[in-house]
């Protein structure tokens, strides 16, 4: 009976680690839907893995939609309202930005927050890195046209958006997923980042000095992390690198363990 009872228990174990080795991987995203322009988020990276599960975390309380991060191996903070200024120091000013969705912010912070703890790949995305970088003590242009001499065009009101080059620091991740130093991008923001945040370092640039893309100063011991402030699920199509973005992305998702 002892003997029986051991190979039970030995093959129920033995089904039971089959089943967490196939279980597929989970993407979470604060924000996917309901809108079309968000559901682009789910297809830019499905368009190359469709294997993995996409989770929309929209419209959950910070609590649940941590809860449910818990389950899932990597994490994209997409695009969307501005950043409530009074989370960077700037609260005078808000009445020169919006609209909000301070629930929204909430939310962010605290699924950024886990992640960071659990070392959950993080793809922030356009208010996705503009948040991120308040999070870590950075702050942001309060309105580019207002506050920041340039002839950089980055916003315009089209579904196409704008368009400019970004200047890639050779050194970076960027350089190497794509060996070049210039891009086409596209643009929907009238904010950026103003103080980069310690703990973070530029990985591309406008023209005009304008950060748009950054990472860890220091990576060993930390999420893998990317931040653009363009939109790679909206991009042109001939352009490869949001593709390249979407790779290494899922690489590191499908490489994480919970």
């Amino acid at each position: 009976m002892y003997r029986i009872t051991s190979l039970l228990i030995t093959l129920i174990l033995i089904s039971m680690t089959t089943v967490a080795q196939t279980a597929p991987k989970r993407i979470a995203f604060s924000k996917a839907g309901p809108d079309e322009k968000y559901k682009l988020y789910i297809k830019w990276l499905s368009d190359v893995n469709p294997g993995i599960e996409y989770v929309d975390l929209n419209g959950m309380s910070p609590a649940d939609a941590v809860k449910e991060l818990q389950s899932c191996q990597g994490l994209v903070v997409t695009g969307g309202a501005d950043v409530y200024p009074a989370l960077y120091g700037r609260e005078k000013d808000a009445t020169r930005c919006g609209p909000f969705d301070r629930k929204r912010d909430g939310v962010e912070i605290s699924l950024l927050k886990a992640a960071l703890e659990k070392k959950i790949p993080v793809f922030a995305i356009c208010r996705g890195a503009q948040i991120l970088n308040v999070l870590q003590g950075g702050s942001l242009i309060i309105d580019i046209a207002s506050d920041y001499p340039t002839t950089v065009q980055h916003t315009l009101q089209s579904q196409e958006g704008a368009r400019h080059d970004i200047q890639i620091e050779k050194k970076s991740m960027l350089y190497k997923l794509i060996n070049t130093e210039t891009c086409l991008v596209n643009s929907y923001h009238h904010q950026a980042v103003d103080k980069l945040a310690p703990v973070f370092i530029p990985m591309a640039k406008a023209k005009d000095g304008i950060i748009e893309a950054y990472t860890w100063q220091e990576p060993a011991g930390k999420s893998f992390l990317i931040a653009v402030q363009w939109h790679p699920e909206r991009i042109l199509k001939e352009n490869n690198l949001s593709k390249r973005l979407a790779e290494v992305f899922l690489s590191e998702v499908m490489g994480y363990s919970n």
